[in-house]
């Protein structure tokens, strides 16, 4: 039987590539969540000094130097819970781009046109962190919830 997951993350970007910081996954049916807090990129043992990383650490709250996981790590795990036949689905053609190289069944929710900064219906289920609105966590419940109703 197949399942049907979200996925989303937040992160840095800087020269045109992602440094994913916190990344979530969760089951449609079951509810299983798994996120991970991810350390930053050994080859960028410090945040690049621009106006950019500045602005993505006031919106995220999620420092350069925090993490439990290398982000590779965290996404053959993810690739364990997630079945060859499984759907996958996250919102924003980036985000897809990116993860396709790993999760290639991924797809994007191009159905969901309302901004996560307008979804409200799973505040309850953000992180420890308390990044609020831009928690992967509370993201990937949102898109259950609005791709449910």
């Amino acid at each position: 039987m197949s399942a049907t997951w979200y996925v989303d993350f937040e992160g840095y970007q800087c020269d045109g590539r992602f440094n994913v910081k916190e990344i979530a996954i969760l089951n449609k049916d079951t509810l299983q969540c798994f996120y991970y807090f991810v350390k930053n990129p050994c080859k960028l043992p410090n945040a690049p000094n621009t106006q950019t990383i500045d602005y993505q650490f006031k919106r995220h709250k999620l420092r350069w130097k925090s993490g439990d996981y290398h982000f590779l790590d965290a996404i053959c795990d993810i690739m364990t819970q997630v079945k060859h036949n499984d759907s996958v689905y996250a919102k924003g053609l980036e985000k897809v781009n990116y993860l396709k190289i790993w999760l290639p069944q991924i797809q994007e929710m191009t159905w969901i046109s309302t901004p996560f900064k307008k979804l409200y219906n799973c505040v309850s289920e953000v992180c420890e962190i308390g990044h609020g609105l831009n928690c992967a966590r509370r993201k990937v419940h949102e898109l259950r919830y609005i791709d449910t109703q």
